[in-house]
């Protein structure tokens, strides 16, 4: 009763909050003329690392037309981007919507791509657009339209991310748009990866990713023990788990199951780079796989966001990877028989 009574509280405190920043907001009267753009502001923050990767063709393709594109992404992700030549500025927004010298910015146009969630990014997200100096402001499928010029409405709900992210790119008259992910590796990680790799230059390389953010996501210690059993059966196969270290400390290793001892998210890129497949329950990994082009197998549980299915909308959306739905909307749920079926012949193509 509680817990119902305090989400109640946060609902309405969200909603008054969003009530007085609309009221405080002038309404956007002017049409967008995109003639009148040339710098261009994404909102991208409040968002995990997969949907960061996700987003990264839509910045080479600003880019390529000749827009200055800036992106406002948390500090914890903001590193995906250092080294990306497509981005003009990298502009960390902090706990409630702060941003160092805010006042300095200004953007011909703004882009809000994940306001739609929920109240409480709504109200984040509202907060930004409030701060920072802008001509026009659209978004993708945003519930409070007063402060925007249009919100771009895909024609169904059933759709991968970078569908939508084209659906905004044709309104702004950026056609035929290449929404690959792009993924700056860096070359000391993948030196570091290459050399612990180095003794097993014979063997093939599979990339265990059995955790996600969430318990209902990630698998059990009886089912990575179970797919683990499966894959040693190849001799040839040496196993990597990657993961949170606190995550995958109780696993066992052996001969051929081994933990990464890069522990950074550019430690686990780069044993993906090398490996041969991955398998994963986490969307992060997932798209990374997707960036490098890797073989994959990976396990959904059918989450909804922001309206939208999660099994449509961060699927691995590519010709090497295999999506399976997890039953009764949990990880805990899949057959390792079944998952290791999918595993199998491409763990034979590898090795022929």
């Amino acid at each position: 009763m509680n817990r119902q009574q305090d989400k109640k509280i946060k609902t309405i405190k969200f909603k008054i909050k969003e009530m007085l920043f609309l009221g405080l907001s002038k309404a956007k009267k002017e049409p967008l003329n995109m003639k009148n753009v040339k710098s261009i502001g994404v909102l991208l923050f409040n968002v995990g690392l997969g949907d960061v990767i996700i987003a990264t063709g839509m910045f080479r393709e600003l880019n390529k037309r000749g827009y200055q594109v800036s992106v406002f992404i948390d500090a914890k992700t903001s590193f995906l981007f250092e080294r990306n030549k497509y981005i003009d500025k990298i502009i960390v927004v902090q706990r409630k919507g702060i941003i160092d010298n805010h006042k300095e910015l200004y953007f011909d146009l703004l882009i809000d791509l994940y306001s739609r969630v929920d109240e409480h990014f709504n109200i984040r997200y509202l907060s930004v657009i409030r701060k920072i100096k802008h001509r026009y402001c659209i978004g993708f499928d945003v519930k409070k339209t007063k402060i925007y010029n249009d919100s771009v409405i895909p024609d169904s709900k059933d759709i991968h991310l970078t569908e939508a992210y084209a659906c905004l790119l044709r309104y702004i008259g950026v056609h035929d748009a290449d929404l690959s992910y792009d993924i700056y590796l860096p070359a000391e990680e993948k030196e570091k990866a290459k050399l612990f790799l180095a003794p097993f230059t014979h063997n093939k390389i599979v990339v265990f990713n059995p955790y996600a953010s969430n318990d209902v996501r990630s698998f059990t210690t009886r089912q990575i023990d179970e797919l683990l059993k499966l894959l040693q059966k190849n001799d040839d196969v040496i196993v990597i788990i990657i993961g949170e270290k606190n995550k995958i400390k109780d696993i066992q290793q052996g001969d051929r199951v081994i933990k990464n001892p890069l522990e950074s998210f550019w430690g686990a890129a780069a044993m993906v780079a090398y490996s041969d497949m991955v398998i994963s329950v986490e969307t992060s990994i997932v798209h990374l796989a997707n960036a490098l082009d890797k073989p994959l197998v990976s396990v959904y549980s059918s989450e909804k966001f922001g309206g939208y299915e999660s099994n449509f909308l961060f699927a691995p959306h590519y010709d090497k990877a295999v999506q399976l739905i997890a039953p009764n909307g949990a990880a805990k749920n899949m057959d390792m028989l079944k998952l290791f079926f999918y595993v199998k012949p491409i763990i034979e193509k590898i090795k022929s």
